[in-house]
């Protein structure tokens, strides 16, 4: 089931928080953990920004995993051992391969304002995934993180690129397992220039660069090259020229791939 959208946040402000997922926020049990996730999809990066809030009855139980030395004051080291604790149970994965997590912010209030069941630790991990393939993928969080006496929540933030649409997303019964479902369409190499197909007599194609803003008719753009590879000692091979007859657009990928958008184009010997 395709479950509503929420806009994304960064970095991590407290309101954006509270509005993406509202009620809970706002009405979770004292006996409860509430974790709360929301996973960006951008082209080159996915972040999981997570929002923990620990209900009065156990956020003494969450302190003594934060506040090591029971100093009642949260040092960098053990914020950062918390956030590490937190990683290695969260499981990820993109097409059902494993990806890492890097944390990349991270807030603690004081121990004292946990102890209302208010105060909420924020954090962020991001995932790199490289190159990303053009069409559909699935991105799979697990959250492992002291199930006995959490609540999970999961949702996908709206894709600040147009390049990625959210087309659906996908909960177990407690949310502690979601999946996201999106469309990655890149867009169009810059480098490449609009240009004019040449095919070979050999079957290899050459691009021939066209200024963007011209737009010549192409059935004229002649070009002559020999009809087959030329061998050591071997006579002056005969010449043809080819002359082209339609006009594509700039093409996403170098590598040679037949085309079908050609209409056929005739040969003349030259004269």
């Amino acid at each position: 089931m395709v479950e509503p959208m929420t806009t994304t946040m960064r970095p991590l402000p407290l309101l954006l928080a509270l509005l993406a997922f509202p009620s809970a926020a706002f009405a979770h049990r004292l006996d409860e953990y509430l974790q709360a996730t929301l996973v960006a999809v951008e082209p080159g990066a996915f972040r999981l920004q997570i929002n923990l809030t620990p209900g009065v009855a156990v956020a003494e139980r969450v302190l003594a995993l934060i506040d090591r030395d029971g100093d009642d004051l949260i040092s960098t080291n053990e914020a950062a051992a918390y956030a590490e604790l937190l990683k290695r149970d969260l499981k990820v994965r993109l097409d059902q391969h494993h990806v890492e997590l890097k944390l990349t912010s991270s807030s603690f209030p004081e121990p004292a304002d946990l102890r209302t069941g208010l105060g909420i630790i924020q954090m962020e991990f991001s995932v790199t995934p490289g190159v990303l393939a053009a069409g559909l993928h699935k991105l799979t969080l697990e959250n492992r993180h002291l199930p006995a006496v959490s609540v999970y929540l999961f949702n996908a933030a709206q894709p600040r690129s147009a390049s990625v649409r959210i087309t659906g997303q996908r909960r177990n019964q407690d949310q502690s397992t979601g999946e996201i479902a999106f469309d990655f369409h890149p867009p169009p190499n810059p480098s490449m220039p609009v240009g004019m197909d040449i095919l070979h007599a050999n079957g290899v194609r050459a691009n021939q660069p066209r200024a963007s803003e011209e737009r010549a008719p192409p059935w004229e753009n002649r070009r002559v090259i020999p009809t087959r590879p030329a061998r050591a000692g071997a006579a002056p091979l005969p010449k043809v020229t080819l002359i082209e007859c339609h006009l594509i657009a700039p093409h996403q990928h170098s590598e040679f791939r037949p085309r079908n958008d050609l209409r056929p184009c005739r040969a003349q010997e030259p004269r």
